[in-house]
């Protein structure tokens, strides 16, 4: 995000811009905001003042979870922190809604003991140590927090906290995962850049004043902590690998891109090649994002990336990459070959690059409209609130994007069509994706920057069938972390991956959705679980939400 870019568009941008437009598709999807009545009051504040430091527009993520397992989706939002300069009153602070049912919702943020007032970046869940429930890590600008769930609705932070604190750190995104196969959950933390108040950098751009770059900090190396089954952690970056290379970490995600039976770490960095960390099977990483492809776009050019979903677009088997950027570059489409490399096909997948005039941030690839392949979500909205003053091409708040895909990875900008709760201008940050109301549709949760969210019901009326999945590991993670999932009904072979922590440093939840079209017969799931042969769970009836629990199925063929 250096000033450069904002005075001429890449070469990778021109070249998506002129290329030919495809005939507009009339979308099935749409999706009402539903704010207004869900009782949700949210007030996001970056902490700004005028000082314009670089950690006030990379706030903030959201994360959807179901902390009192009964059943309904819970979300908790991320707040900033007051800066040096700036005055609130009351103290801004994270807040966790419990879900009513019925897209309503209850703050209890106070008698659950998790209003934290850290200037928030990143959060994911997991059940960290074992007993059932649901716990946060939230990754800040300064000190982090561990919130270990009690089970009663109230969290206590971890006694072991003090060594996840990262105090001197920028925190972006954060992820659980199992990075040995042991059944003890590990956390993967991404840091930003090396900033403190007592040396800022300031910028001047047109005779105003703009942000800085990252690239005006040192980049900084990210953290990996291995979990000791208790709800503490040990802290091996060194030993692990990380420590060798220091980036812009943003947005992260956990997946077994080469499919060989462990975890791996894709993380976004900001105008610089993106990381890739291969593991080796027993928990150490080696940096292969110029190897790999996933490094760079198709020009060989670093991106602004922010924000990453996971998934298979072409329904070849193989889960492929979504990444967001900055103004002039278009959202990325690495796709994976299944042979150890990731191919840029963004000017090959239709429409993404309507994205290019504009900064993308949370990004979700699901099927909106159940038709069997995964479509993608992009929350927008630029990070210089005075950008019309520089560049009067641009606005600081924008609309948000939804694509629909063709099946085959080929994306339609169906922005215009998707219904009324796609109308709204806000400058937007992380964005969950999950099934709120629970009739087996992914509705849509976004953070936006120094405003309230917004909560998006997906009432697509396409009248297909789904199938959601909940894993239960009993020798692996309870949550089944980094377990990879196939179902086959009729035609469709669908694969998904178990993640915790993805998008722009926010987390959807472990709730697996499928779509099948008009499949009505009924479904076998496959599971290749981290530490044990697959399994296979046959003859599940369509149209309803089905727990898997390790040990309960036969040995996949």
């Amino acid at each position: 995000m250096y000033v450069c870019r904002l005075l001429s568009l890449t070469l990778a941008g021109w070249f998506l811009l002129i290329s030919t437009d495809r005939v507009r598709a009339q979308s099935a999807m749409h999706f009402v905001d539903q704010t207004a009545d869900s009782g949700i009051d949210f007030q996001h504040v970056d902490g700004g003042s005028g000082a314009r430091y670089i950690v006030e527009y990379i706030s903030a993520g959201v994360a959807a979870l179901d902390f009192d397992g009964d059943g309904l989706t819970d979300l908790y939002f991320l707040n900033g922190g007051a800066l040096p300069g700036s005055h609130h009153n009351p103290t801004p602070t994270n807040r966790l809604y419990k879900n009513l049912g019925g897209f309503r919702f209850q703050d209890v943020t106070s008698q659950a003991g998790v209003g934290d007032d850290g200037h928030g970046l990143g959060v994911a869940a997991a059940d960290v140590d074992g007993d059932g429930d649901q716990d946060l890590f939230v990754n800040n600008f300064g000190p982090n927090v561990l919130y270990l769930n009690q089970g009663d609705g109230t969290f206590a932070v971890s006694p072991d906290n003090d060594k996840l604190k990262c105090a001197e750190r920028v925190g972006a995104g954060v992820s659980f995962l199992d990075i040995d196969a042991d059944g003890v959950v590990d956390l993967f933390v991404a840091n930003y850049v090396d900033f403190s108040f007592e040396s800022p950098v300031t910028r001047q751009f047109r005779g105003h004043s703009i942000y800085p770059s990252p690239q005006d900090f040192a980049p900084v190396a990210d953290r990996l902590f291995h979990g000791q089954g208790d709800g503490n952690f040990k802290d091996i970056s060194q030993s692990s690998g990380l420590s060798d290379v220091a980036g812009t970490g943003m947005g992260c995600l956990v997946t077994d891109f080469d499919k060989d039976g462990d975890s791996d770490i894709f993380v976004c960095n900001d105008v610089m090649a993106n990381f890739l960390l291969e593991n080796d099977g027993s928990g150490n990483f080696a940096e292969i994002g110029l190897l790999s492809g996933a490094a760079f776009d198709f020009a060989g050019v670093p991106q602004g990336s922010m924000g990453v979903a996971g998934g298979d677009v072409d329904l070849d088997g193989h889960v492929d990459l979504l990444v967001t950027s900055y103004q002039e570059e278009a959202a990325v489409l690495y796709r994976n070959s299944g042979a150890g490399y990731f191919e840029d096909l963004t000017v090959k997948a239709g429409e993404l690059r309507h994205t290019v005039p504009d900064v993308t941030w949370g990004v979700g690839l699901c099927d909106f409209d159940l038709d069997g392949d995964l479509d993608a979500f992009m929350a927008s909205g630029h990070l210089m609130d005075n950008v019309s003053q520089t560049d009067d091409t641009q606005t600081y708040a924008a609309r948000n994007f939804v694509f629909e895909n063709d099946g085959q990875g080929s994306f339609t900008n169906v922005t215009d069509q998707a219904g009324p709760g796609l109308d709204s201008i806000a400058v937007s940050r992380g964005t969950v994706q999950t099934d709120l109301d629970n009739d087996g549709d992914i509705d849509v949760v976004v953070l936006n920057s120094n405003a309230s969210p917004r909560l998006l019901e997906n009432r697509t009326q396409a009248n297909h069938h789904w199938l959601q999945l909940e894993l239960h590991g009993t020798s692996a993670t309870r949550d089944g972390l980094g377990a990879a999932v196939t179902v086959v009904a009729g035609d469709f072979h669908l694969v998904q991956e178990v993640y915790s922590g993805s998008g722009y440093q926010s987390h959807s939840g472990r709730r697996l959705c499928f779509g099948l079209g008009d499949e009505t017969g009924s479904v076998t799931v496959d599971v290749r679980w981290l530490d044990a042969p697959a399994e296979r769970f046959e003859n599940l009836p369509v149209d309803q939400l089905h727990v898997l629990i390790q040990g309960q199925g036969t040995p996949a063929q």
